[in-house]
Protein backbone atom coordinates (compact mmCIF):
# COMPACT_ATOMS: atom_id res chain seq x y z
CA UNK A 1 0.00 0.00 0.00
CA UNK A 2 1.40 3.54 -0.82
CA UNK A 3 1.44 6.46 1.14
CA UNK A 4 -0.17 8.56 -2.22
CA UNK A 5 -3.08 6.10 -1.66
CA UNK A 6 -3.73 6.86 2.11
CA UNK A 7 -5.65 9.17 3.57
CA UNK A 8 -6.63 10.42 7.30
CA UNK A 9 -9.18 8.82 9.17
CA UNK A 10 -12.21 10.84 8.66
CA UNK A 11 -10.97 13.23 5.20
CA UNK A 12 -11.83 11.65 1.36
CA UNK A 13 -12.55 13.79 -1.65
CA UNK A 14 -15.85 12.49 -0.93
CA UNK A 15 -16.40 13.33 2.50
CA UNK A 16 -16.19 11.48 5.66
CA UNK A 17 -15.30 7.94 5.53
CA UNK A 18 -17.75 5.42 6.36
CA UNK A 19 -15.05 4.20 9.64
CA UNK A 20 -15.88 7.91 10.70
CA UNK A 21 -19.45 8.18 10.42
CA UNK A 22 -20.01 4.62 12.13
CA UNK A 23 -17.71 6.08 14.90
CA UNK A 24 -19.90 9.38 14.81
CA UNK A 25 -22.99 7.72 15.00
CA UNK A 26 -21.74 5.25 17.95
CA UNK A 27 -20.77 8.33 19.51
CA UNK A 28 -23.97 10.36 19.13
CA UNK A 29 -26.06 7.33 20.21
CA UNK A 30 -24.19 6.72 23.76
CA UNK A 31 -24.17 10.51 24.17
CA UNK A 32 -28.39 10.34 23.71
CA UNK A 33 -28.27 7.21 25.90
CA UNK A 34 -26.30 9.12 28.59
CA UNK A 35 -29.02 12.09 28.51
CA UNK A 36 -31.83 9.75 29.32
CA UNK A 37 -32.87 9.61 32.51
CA UNK A 38 -33.28 6.00 34.09
CA UNK A 39 -37.07 5.59 33.30
CA UNK A 40 -36.89 7.11 30.00
CA UNK A 41 -33.66 4.78 29.03
CA UNK A 42 -36.09 1.39 30.15
CA UNK A 43 -39.51 2.37 28.59
CA UNK A 44 -37.34 3.02 24.88
CA UNK A 45 -34.41 0.23 24.75
CA UNK A 46 -35.87 -2.77 26.81
CA UNK A 47 -38.33 -4.91 24.93
CA UNK A 48 -40.41 -7.67 26.60
CA UNK A 49 -42.93 -10.43 26.05
CA UNK A 50 -46.76 -8.95 26.80
CA UNK A 51 -48.91 -11.95 28.96
CA UNK A 52 -50.28 -12.17 25.02
CA UNK A 53 -46.51 -13.02 23.80
CA UNK A 54 -46.57 -9.59 21.66
CA UNK A 55 -43.37 -8.30 21.06
CA UNK A 56 -43.39 -4.90 22.97
CA UNK A 57 -41.07 -1.83 24.38
CA UNK A 58 -41.44 -2.12 28.67
CA UNK A 59 -44.19 0.19 29.69
CA UNK A 60 -44.11 0.51 33.46
CA UNK A 61 -47.22 -0.34 35.12
CA UNK A 62 -48.80 0.84 38.21
CA UNK A 63 -46.43 -1.68 40.71
CA UNK A 64 -43.13 -0.89 38.33
CA UNK A 65 -43.83 2.81 38.51
CA UNK A 66 -44.05 2.86 42.55
CA UNK A 67 -41.22 0.07 42.62
CA UNK A 68 -39.14 2.66 40.42
CA UNK A 69 -40.20 6.10 42.74
CA UNK A 70 -38.99 4.15 45.52
CA UNK A 71 -35.52 3.86 43.68
CA UNK A 72 -35.42 7.31 43.05
CA UNK A 73 -36.30 8.55 46.09
CA UNK A 74 -33.77 6.36 47.88
CA UNK A 75 -31.03 7.32 45.38
CA UNK A 76 -31.53 11.00 45.92
CA UNK A 77 -31.86 10.90 49.68
CA UNK A 78 -29.53 7.91 50.73
CA UNK A 79 -27.00 6.72 47.73
CA UNK A 80 -27.90 3.39 48.26
CA UNK A 81 -30.61 1.05 47.39
CA UNK A 82 -32.71 -1.39 49.55
CA UNK A 83 -36.08 -2.68 48.99
CA UNK A 84 -38.35 -5.30 49.77
CA UNK A 85 -41.26 -5.84 47.78
CA UNK A 86 -44.51 -8.41 49.44
CA UNK A 87 -46.22 -9.25 45.94
CA UNK A 88 -49.29 -10.83 44.68
CA UNK A 89 -48.38 -13.28 41.74
CA UNK A 90 -47.18 -12.25 38.10
CA UNK A 91 -47.10 -8.15 38.63
CA UNK A 92 -44.26 -8.03 36.70
CA UNK A 93 -41.93 -7.28 39.47
CA UNK A 94 -39.15 -9.93 38.53
CA UNK A 95 -38.98 -8.12 34.93
CA UNK A 96 -38.68 -4.69 35.89
CA UNK A 97 -35.75 -5.26 38.27
CA UNK A 98 -34.16 -7.00 36.15
CA UNK A 99 -34.59 -4.23 33.42
CA UNK A 100 -33.44 -1.52 36.45
CA UNK A 101 -30.33 -3.80 37.27
CA UNK A 102 -29.79 -4.31 33.32
CA UNK A 103 -29.81 -0.33 32.85
CA UNK A 104 -27.06 -0.01 35.44
CA UNK A 105 -25.13 -2.88 33.92
CA UNK A 106 -24.71 -1.09 30.73
CA UNK A 107 -24.34 2.43 32.16
CA UNK A 108 -22.25 2.33 34.99
CA UNK A 109 -18.82 0.86 33.77
CA UNK A 110 -17.36 -1.35 36.72
CA UNK A 111 -21.04 -2.61 37.76
CA UNK A 112 -21.02 -6.03 39.31
CA UNK A 113 -24.47 -7.56 39.38
CA UNK A 114 -26.35 -9.91 40.92
CA UNK A 115 -30.16 -11.75 40.91
CA UNK A 116 -30.64 -15.03 42.82
CA UNK A 117 -33.50 -17.04 41.88
CA UNK A 118 -34.95 -20.10 43.82
CA UNK A 119 -34.91 -22.34 40.67
CA UNK A 120 -33.48 -23.22 37.42
CA UNK A 121 -36.46 -22.71 35.25
CA UNK A 122 -36.54 -19.05 37.01
CA UNK A 123 -32.74 -18.63 35.96
CA UNK A 124 -33.65 -20.03 32.45
CA UNK A 125 -36.55 -17.21 32.33
CA UNK A 126 -34.50 -14.22 33.75
CA UNK A 127 -31.54 -15.35 31.33
CA UNK A 128 -34.33 -15.44 28.35
CA UNK A 129 -35.94 -11.36 29.54
CA UNK A 130 -32.02 -9.99 29.21
CA UNK A 131 -30.81 -11.90 26.00
CA UNK A 132 -34.51 -10.29 24.36
CA UNK A 133 -32.90 -7.14 26.00
CA UNK A 134 -29.61 -7.05 24.36
CA UNK A 135 -31.23 -8.75 20.63
CA UNK A 136 -33.26 -5.66 19.92
CA UNK A 137 -30.97 -2.62 21.24
CA UNK A 138 -28.38 -2.33 18.05
CA UNK A 139 -26.39 0.10 20.24
CA UNK A 140 -25.80 -2.28 23.03
CA UNK A 141 -22.30 -3.32 23.90
CA UNK A 142 -21.75 -7.41 23.33
CA UNK A 143 -20.76 -9.78 26.37
CA UNK A 144 -17.68 -11.24 25.92
CA UNK A 145 -18.85 -13.89 28.01
CA UNK A 146 -22.27 -15.32 28.38
CA UNK A 147 -21.88 -18.49 29.86
CA UNK A 148 -24.32 -20.19 32.67
CA UNK A 149 -24.31 -18.38 35.36
CA UNK A 150 -22.74 -14.76 34.35
CA UNK A 151 -22.74 -12.46 31.48
CA UNK A 152 -19.77 -9.80 31.39
CA UNK A 153 -18.68 -6.82 29.32
CA UNK A 154 -15.23 -6.06 28.62
CA UNK A 155 -16.12 -2.56 26.92
CA UNK A 156 -17.54 -1.38 30.35
CA UNK A 157 -15.72 -3.94 32.71
CA UNK A 158 -19.51 -4.63 34.15
CA UNK A 159 -20.42 -8.44 35.54
CA UNK A 160 -24.03 -9.65 35.41
CA UNK A 161 -24.58 -13.01 37.66
CA UNK A 162 -28.02 -14.96 37.33
CA UNK A 163 -27.45 -17.67 39.43
CA UNK A 164 -29.67 -20.54 41.06
CA UNK A 165 -29.97 -20.33 45.26
CA UNK A 166 -27.56 -23.55 46.68
CA UNK A 167 -25.36 -23.59 43.84
CA UNK A 168 -22.19 -24.04 44.34
CA UNK A 169 -19.84 -20.60 44.23
CA UNK A 170 -22.58 -18.81 44.14
CA UNK A 171 -21.67 -16.05 46.56
CA UNK A 172 -18.43 -17.63 47.12
CA UNK A 173 -16.01 -16.19 44.18
CA UNK A 174 -17.35 -13.00 43.22
CA UNK A 175 -18.98 -9.64 45.63
CA UNK A 176 -21.03 -7.54 44.01
CA UNK A 177 -22.54 -4.05 44.20
CA UNK A 178 -26.21 -4.89 43.20
CA UNK A 179 -28.53 -8.24 45.03
CA UNK A 180 -31.70 -8.90 43.94
CA UNK A 181 -33.40 -12.10 45.62
CA UNK A 182 -36.16 -13.30 43.63
CA UNK A 183 -38.98 -15.31 45.22
CA UNK A 184 -36.92 -15.47 48.25
CA UNK A 185 -39.83 -17.20 50.87
CA UNK A 186 -38.80 -19.99 48.31
CA UNK A 187 -34.90 -20.12 49.94
CA UNK A 188 -36.17 -22.11 53.25
CA UNK A 189 -34.19 -21.81 56.49
CA UNK A 190 -33.96 -19.03 58.56
CA UNK A 191 -31.16 -16.14 57.79
CA UNK A 192 -28.60 -17.95 59.93
CA UNK A 193 -29.08 -21.32 58.15
CA UNK A 194 -27.94 -19.30 54.67
CA UNK A 195 -24.81 -18.52 54.62
CA UNK A 196 -24.43 -18.01 51.05
CA UNK A 197 -27.36 -15.52 51.42
CA UNK A 198 -25.88 -13.76 54.42
CA UNK A 199 -22.86 -12.95 52.56
CA UNK A 200 -24.37 -12.09 49.30
CA UNK A 201 -26.12 -9.61 51.60
CA UNK A 202 -23.11 -8.35 53.15
CA UNK A 203 -20.75 -7.97 50.04
CA UNK A 204 -23.88 -5.86 48.42
CA UNK A 205 -23.95 -3.17 51.61
CA UNK A 206 -21.33 -1.03 50.29
CA UNK A 207 -21.49 2.79 49.79
CA UNK A 208 -23.83 3.03 46.81
CA UNK A 209 -24.95 -0.69 47.09
CA UNK A 210 -28.34 -2.21 46.28
CA UNK A 211 -30.48 -4.79 47.74
CA UNK A 212 -33.57 -5.53 46.35
CA UNK A 213 -35.72 -8.70 47.52
CA UNK A 214 -38.89 -9.52 45.91
CA UNK A 215 -41.26 -12.28 46.49
CA UNK A 216 -45.02 -13.58 47.47
CA UNK A 217 -45.27 -14.25 50.79
CA UNK A 218 -44.96 -18.10 52.30
CA UNK A 219 -44.33 -19.56 55.68
CA UNK A 220 -42.08 -18.20 57.88
CA UNK A 221 -38.80 -18.45 57.12
CA UNK A 222 -35.99 -16.56 56.01
CA UNK A 223 -38.44 -13.96 53.75
CA UNK A 224 -40.25 -13.29 56.71
CA UNK A 225 -37.41 -12.50 58.78
CA UNK A 226 -36.38 -10.08 56.08
CA UNK A 227 -39.36 -8.79 55.73
CA UNK A 228 -40.02 -8.29 59.85
CA UNK A 229 -36.73 -6.01 59.60
CA UNK A 230 -37.68 -4.11 57.14
CA UNK A 231 -39.89 -2.41 60.41
CA UNK A 232 -37.53 -2.48 63.08
CA UNK A 233 -36.23 1.01 63.86
CA UNK A 234 -33.41 2.40 62.04
CA UNK A 235 -33.88 0.12 59.15
CA UNK A 236 -32.06 1.14 56.60
CA UNK A 237 -34.79 -0.98 54.11
CA UNK A 238 -37.76 0.16 52.49
CA UNK A 239 -40.93 -2.00 52.95
CA UNK A 240 -43.13 -2.41 49.50
CA UNK A 241 -46.28 -4.15 50.15
CA UNK A 242 -48.96 -4.61 46.64
CA UNK A 243 -52.08 -6.25 47.28
CA UNK A 244 -53.81 -8.01 44.55
CA UNK A 245 -56.22 -5.38 43.70
CA UNK A 246 -53.68 -3.18 42.21
CA UNK A 247 -54.36 -5.63 38.97
CA UNK A 248 -57.00 -3.43 37.30
CA UNK A 249 -57.59 -6.57 35.52
CA UNK A 250 -58.80 -9.50 38.41
CA UNK A 251 -62.20 -8.93 38.30
CA UNK A 252 -64.88 -10.77 36.61
CA UNK A 253 -67.41 -9.89 34.45
CA UNK A 254 -70.74 -10.56 36.31
CA UNK A 255 -71.22 -8.92 39.29
CA UNK A 256 -71.43 -10.07 42.89
CA UNK A 257 -74.93 -10.18 44.47
CA UNK A 258 -75.04 -7.21 47.18
CA UNK A 259 -77.33 -9.01 49.46
CA UNK A 260 -75.10 -12.00 49.77
CA UNK A 261 -71.81 -9.74 50.57
CA UNK A 262 -70.00 -11.17 53.91
CA UNK A 263 -69.29 -8.34 56.71
CA UNK A 264 -65.50 -9.05 55.45
CA UNK A 265 -66.43 -7.98 52.34
CA UNK A 266 -68.12 -5.22 53.04
CA UNK A 267 -65.25 -3.95 55.17
CA UNK A 268 -62.86 -4.68 52.23
CA UNK A 269 -65.25 -2.55 50.02
CA UNK A 270 -65.37 0.08 52.69
CA UNK A 271 -61.75 0.39 53.30
CA UNK A 272 -59.89 -0.56 50.28
CA UNK A 273 -62.80 1.43 47.93
CA UNK A 274 -63.35 -2.09 45.67
CA UNK A 275 -65.92 -2.85 43.60
CA UNK A 276 -68.30 -5.87 42.91
CA UNK A 277 -66.57 -7.14 39.88
CA UNK A 278 -63.49 -7.18 41.92
CA UNK A 279 -65.14 -8.86 44.96
CA UNK A 280 -66.56 -11.77 42.16
CA UNK A 281 -63.44 -12.04 41.02
CA UNK A 282 -62.25 -12.98 44.76
CA UNK A 283 -64.84 -15.16 45.85
CA UNK A 284 -64.11 -17.60 42.51
CA UNK A 285 -60.26 -17.53 43.31
CA UNK A 286 -60.81 -18.28 46.66
CA UNK A 287 -63.34 -21.12 45.42
CA UNK A 288 -60.42 -22.72 42.69
CA UNK A 289 -57.59 -21.94 45.49
CA UNK A 290 -58.91 -22.34 48.97
CA UNK A 291 -56.85 -20.55 51.63
CA UNK A 292 -53.73 -20.78 49.09
CA UNK A 293 -54.98 -17.33 47.51
CA UNK A 294 -54.40 -15.37 50.56
CA UNK A 295 -50.72 -16.24 49.63
CA UNK A 296 -50.41 -15.87 46.12
CA UNK A 297 -52.97 -12.42 46.21
CA UNK A 298 -52.50 -11.21 49.50
CA UNK A 299 -54.47 -8.71 51.18
CA UNK A 300 -52.78 -7.27 54.19
CA UNK A 301 -48.93 -7.80 55.15
CA UNK A 302 -49.89 -9.78 57.84
CA UNK A 303 -52.17 -12.47 57.47
CA UNK A 304 -51.22 -13.74 54.29
CA UNK A 305 -47.79 -15.53 55.43
CA UNK A 306 -50.42 -18.26 56.18
CA UNK A 307 -53.17 -20.15 54.64
CA UNK A 308 -56.11 -19.02 56.82
CA UNK A 309 -57.20 -22.54 57.77
CA UNK A 310 -54.30 -23.32 59.47
CA UNK A 311 -54.62 -20.78 61.91
CA UNK A 312 -56.11 -21.76 65.20
CA UNK A 313 -57.52 -18.12 65.92
CA UNK A 314 -60.33 -16.66 64.45
CA UNK A 315 -58.02 -14.76 61.69
CA UNK A 316 -60.89 -11.61 60.94
CA UNK A 317 -60.89 -10.74 64.80
CA UNK A 318 -57.00 -10.80 65.08
CA UNK A 319 -56.60 -8.93 62.09
CA UNK A 320 -59.28 -6.39 63.59
CA UNK A 321 -57.26 -6.20 66.76
CA UNK A 322 -53.90 -5.92 65.27
CA UNK A 323 -54.84 -2.85 62.93
CA UNK A 324 -56.33 -1.76 65.97
CA UNK A 325 -53.32 -2.07 68.90
CA UNK A 326 -51.09 -0.37 65.56
CA UNK A 327 -52.35 3.02 66.65
CA UNK A 328 -51.56 2.44 70.59
CA UNK A 329 -48.64 3.67 72.23
CA UNK A 330 -47.63 2.31 75.54
CA UNK A 331 -47.15 5.00 78.43
CA UNK A 332 -44.04 3.81 79.30
CA UNK A 333 -41.49 1.94 76.85
CA UNK A 334 -37.76 0.99 78.38
CA UNK A 335 -35.08 -1.17 77.49
CA UNK A 336 -35.19 -0.79 74.24
CA UNK A 337 -38.55 -1.55 74.04
CA UNK A 338 -38.13 -4.85 76.69
CA UNK A 339 -40.89 -2.67 79.13
CA UNK A 340 -43.97 -1.88 78.13
CA UNK A 341 -46.71 -0.21 80.33
CA UNK A 342 -49.99 0.72 79.17
CA UNK A 343 -52.39 1.29 82.53
CA UNK A 344 -50.53 2.21 85.64
CA UNK A 345 -51.84 0.21 88.74
CA UNK A 346 -54.73 0.63 90.35
CA UNK A 347 -54.48 0.95 94.36
CA UNK A 348 -56.67 -2.05 95.44
CA UNK A 349 -56.79 -3.22 92.01
CA UNK A 350 -56.11 -7.31 91.43
CA UNK A 351 -53.73 -8.33 88.60
CA UNK A 352 -52.50 -11.86 87.76
CA UNK A 353 -48.61 -12.41 86.18
CA UNK A 354 -47.44 -14.96 84.13
CA UNK A 355 -44.07 -15.71 82.93
CA UNK A 356 -42.93 -17.77 80.44
CA UNK A 357 -39.13 -18.12 80.42
CA UNK A 358 -36.55 -18.40 77.16
CA UNK A 359 -33.08 -19.41 77.32
CA UNK A 360 -31.84 -15.77 77.45
CA UNK A 361 -30.23 -16.63 73.78
CA UNK A 362 -31.42 -14.16 70.80
CA UNK A 363 -31.88 -17.66 68.72
CA UNK A 364 -34.12 -19.18 71.17
CA UNK A 365 -36.93 -17.94 72.37
CA UNK A 366 -37.78 -15.01 74.85
CA UNK A 367 -39.06 -14.95 78.38
CA UNK A 368 -41.98 -12.94 78.90
CA UNK A 369 -44.01 -11.59 81.87
CA UNK A 370 -47.37 -10.49 81.16
CA UNK A 371 -49.29 -8.16 83.45
CA UNK A 372 -53.40 -9.09 83.19
CA UNK A 373 -55.55 -7.18 85.27
CA UNK A 374 -58.06 -9.47 86.76
CA UNK A 375 -61.32 -7.97 86.17
CA UNK A 376 -61.31 -6.50 83.13
CA UNK A 377 -59.44 -9.47 81.30
CA UNK A 378 -56.82 -6.53 80.02
CA UNK A 379 -53.19 -6.67 80.02
CA UNK A 380 -51.45 -3.73 81.18
CA UNK A 381 -47.84 -4.52 80.58
CA UNK A 382 -45.16 -6.62 79.65
CA UNK A 383 -41.90 -7.72 79.72
CA UNK A 384 -40.33 -9.62 76.96
CA UNK A 385 -36.39 -10.08 76.02
CA UNK A 386 -33.47 -12.34 76.02
CA UNK A 387 -31.88 -11.29 79.05
CA UNK A 388 -30.33 -13.78 81.83
CA UNK A 389 -32.38 -15.50 83.92
CA UNK A 390 -31.78 -13.32 87.11
CA UNK A 391 -31.52 -10.32 85.77
CA UNK A 392 -35.05 -11.05 84.00
CA UNK A 393 -36.63 -12.44 87.51
CA UNK A 394 -35.07 -9.75 89.43
CA UNK A 395 -37.41 -7.06 86.72
CA UNK A 396 -40.16 -9.20 86.62
CA UNK A 397 -40.49 -9.96 90.72
CA UNK A 398 -40.39 -6.35 91.26
CA UNK A 399 -42.98 -5.27 87.88
CA UNK A 400 -45.37 -7.61 90.05
CA UNK A 401 -44.54 -5.58 93.15
CA UNK A 402 -45.56 -2.36 91.77
CA UNK A 403 -48.99 -4.09 90.44
CA UNK A 404 -50.18 -4.86 93.71
CA UNK A 405 -47.90 -7.92 94.39
CA UNK A 406 -50.12 -9.65 91.36
CA UNK A 407 -50.70 -13.16 91.61
CA UNK A 408 -47.69 -14.46 89.83
CA UNK A 409 -47.71 -17.68 87.40
CA UNK A 410 -44.39 -19.16 86.15
CA UNK A 411 -44.23 -21.64 84.21
CA UNK A 412 -42.07 -24.48 85.69
CA UNK A 413 -40.66 -26.93 82.65
CA UNK A 414 -37.34 -26.78 81.50
CA UNK A 415 -35.54 -23.42 82.59
CA UNK A 416 -38.72 -22.70 84.45
CA UNK A 417 -37.45 -24.53 87.48
CA UNK A 418 -34.83 -21.96 87.59
CA UNK A 419 -37.18 -19.21 87.85
CA UNK A 420 -39.29 -20.81 90.04
CA UNK A 421 -36.69 -21.01 92.53
CA UNK A 422 -35.18 -17.37 92.03
CA UNK A 423 -38.48 -16.38 92.71
CA UNK A 424 -38.93 -18.48 96.09
CA UNK A 425 -35.14 -18.40 97.12
CA UNK A 426 -33.50 -15.06 96.04
CA UNK A 427 -36.69 -12.75 95.60
CA UNK A 428 -38.47 -13.70 98.37
CA UNK A 429 -42.35 -13.35 96.48
CA UNK A 430 -44.75 -14.59 98.56
CA UNK A 431 -48.13 -14.25 96.01
CA UNK A 432 -47.30 -17.50 93.86
CA UNK A 433 -49.16 -19.60 92.28
CA UNK A 434 -49.39 -23.43 93.20
CA UNK A 435 -50.19 -25.94 90.59
CA UNK A 436 -52.66 -28.89 91.60
CA UNK A 437 -53.93 -31.26 88.73
CA UNK A 438 -57.75 -31.93 88.71
CA UNK A 439 -57.10 -35.48 89.42
CA UNK A 440 -54.12 -34.96 91.08
CA UNK A 441 -52.86 -34.69 94.79
CA UNK A 442 -49.73 -32.56 95.65
CA UNK A 443 -49.15 -29.11 94.58
CA UNK A 444 -46.17 -27.42 93.29
CA UNK A 445 -45.50 -23.95 92.75
CA UNK A 446 -45.66 -22.61 89.20
CA UNK A 447 -47.52 -23.00 86.21
CA UNK A 448 -47.50 -26.56 84.34
CA UNK A 449 -48.56 -26.72 80.99
CA UNK A 450 -49.03 -30.55 80.27
CA UNK A 451 -51.20 -32.51 78.03
CA UNK A 452 -54.35 -31.94 80.09
CA UNK A 453 -53.66 -28.17 80.56
CA UNK A 454 -52.42 -26.56 77.35
CA UNK A 455 -55.72 -28.07 75.28
CA UNK A 456 -58.02 -26.20 78.00
CA UNK A 457 -55.23 -22.88 77.36
CA UNK A 458 -55.48 -22.59 74.14
CA UNK A 459 -59.26 -23.34 74.05
CA UNK A 460 -59.96 -20.70 76.91
CA UNK A 461 -57.53 -17.73 74.73
CA UNK A 462 -59.50 -19.30 71.38
CA UNK A 463 -63.03 -17.85 73.03
CA UNK A 464 -61.26 -15.42 74.62
CA UNK A 465 -60.02 -13.48 71.18
CA UNK A 466 -63.23 -14.93 69.20
CA UNK A 467 -65.84 -13.31 71.84
CA UNK A 468 -63.76 -10.40 72.25
CA UNK A 469 -63.47 -9.74 75.75
CA UNK A 470 -59.76 -10.25 75.48
CA UNK A 471 -57.87 -6.59 75.93
CA UNK A 472 -54.40 -6.97 74.61
CA UNK A 473 -53.07 -3.50 73.55
CA UNK A 474 -49.58 -5.07 72.07
CA UNK A 475 -49.66 -5.79 68.09
CA UNK A 476 -46.98 -8.28 68.79
CA UNK A 477 -49.29 -10.58 70.70
CA UNK A 478 -51.59 -10.34 67.47
CA UNK A 479 -49.18 -11.18 65.08
CA UNK A 480 -47.98 -14.06 67.27
CA UNK A 481 -51.27 -15.48 67.00
CA UNK A 482 -51.52 -15.22 63.23
CA UNK A 483 -48.32 -17.11 62.85
CA UNK A 484 -49.73 -19.43 65.55
CA UNK A 485 -50.83 -22.77 63.41
CA UNK A 486 -52.40 -26.45 63.63
CA UNK A 487 -49.61 -28.98 62.08
CA UNK A 488 -52.00 -31.78 61.43
CA UNK A 489 -56.34 -31.68 60.46
CA UNK A 490 -56.85 -33.31 63.85
CA UNK A 491 -58.97 -32.11 66.00
CA UNK A 492 -56.88 -32.11 69.22
CA UNK A 493 -54.48 -30.60 67.07
CA UNK A 494 -53.84 -27.62 69.53
CA UNK A 495 -51.51 -25.24 67.59
CA UNK A 496 -47.87 -24.24 67.79
CA UNK A 497 -45.69 -21.39 66.57
CA UNK A 498 -45.29 -21.92 63.00
CA UNK A 499 -41.57 -22.83 61.74
CA UNK A 500 -39.47 -19.50 62.45
CA UNK A 501 -42.02 -17.36 64.22
CA UNK A 502 -42.47 -17.23 68.16
CA UNK A 503 -45.30 -17.71 70.60
CA UNK A 504 -44.12 -16.27 73.70
CA UNK A 505 -46.51 -13.56 74.19
CA UNK A 506 -49.17 -15.38 73.13
CA UNK A 507 -48.86 -18.62 75.72
CA UNK A 508 -47.80 -16.17 78.46
CA UNK A 509 -51.37 -14.70 77.37
CA UNK A 510 -53.08 -18.01 77.60
CA UNK A 511 -51.37 -18.54 80.83
CA UNK A 512 -52.53 -15.68 82.42
CA UNK A 513 -56.07 -16.40 81.49
CA UNK A 514 -56.01 -19.98 83.53
CA UNK A 515 -54.64 -17.75 86.04
CA UNK A 516 -57.75 -15.52 86.58
CA UNK A 517 -59.59 -18.70 87.82
CA UNK A 518 -56.96 -19.28 90.38
CA UNK A 519 -57.54 -15.78 91.73
CA UNK A 520 -59.52 -13.87 93.89
CA UNK A 521 -57.77 -13.14 97.18
CA UNK A 522 -56.97 -9.48 98.44
CA UNK A 523 -53.51 -8.57 97.76
CA UNK A 524 -51.77 -5.95 100.23
CA UNK A 525 -51.81 -2.43 98.40
CA UNK A 526 -48.01 -1.31 97.24
CA UNK A 527 -46.88 2.53 97.83
CA UNK A 528 -45.48 3.26 93.57
CA UNK A 529 -42.92 5.76 93.74
CA UNK A 530 -41.81 4.83 90.16
CA UNK A 531 -44.01 3.17 87.79
CA UNK A 532 -40.90 1.64 86.20
CA UNK A 533 -38.88 -1.64 87.78
CA UNK A 534 -35.03 -1.10 88.14
CA UNK A 535 -34.11 -3.54 90.48
CA UNK A 536 -31.11 -5.74 89.51
CA UNK A 537 -29.83 -2.51 87.37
Amino acid sequence: MSLSNFSPIGKTSEGPSAFSRTLCESFLQRLDGLSLSRREYIESKFWIRDKNQKLTLLKLNRVQETIHEAIERALLTDDYVRLNVLKYRQPGVSTFILSTIFERVLRVPGTRAASIAHNYPTVSHFRSIIHRFLENMPDAPRPKYDREGFMYFPDLDSTYYIWEIGKTGVGKAFTVDILHLSEASEYGGAVSDAPTVVGMLQDARTPQGWEIHESTPKGLELWYDIWKRGYEPNSLYTNLFFPWWWQLEYRMPYTADEDTLSQEERQMIAKYNLDLYQIAWRRQMIHEKGTLFFQEYPEDEESCWLGREDCVFDVARVKEELEKTKRITPAIDEYNGALKIWKAPVPGGKYVAATDLGSGDTSGSASVTTIMEWEEVEVVAQLHCFWPIDIFMQRSAALCRIYNNAFWGIERAGIGHAGVQAALRDLDYGNLYRHKDYDGKFEKVGWVTSGKSRPRMITQLQTAIREGWLKHPDPEFWRECLSFVRATKRPDDMGEAAAGAQDDRVMSTAIALQLRYHFSGETPRVVIEDAIPRVGG
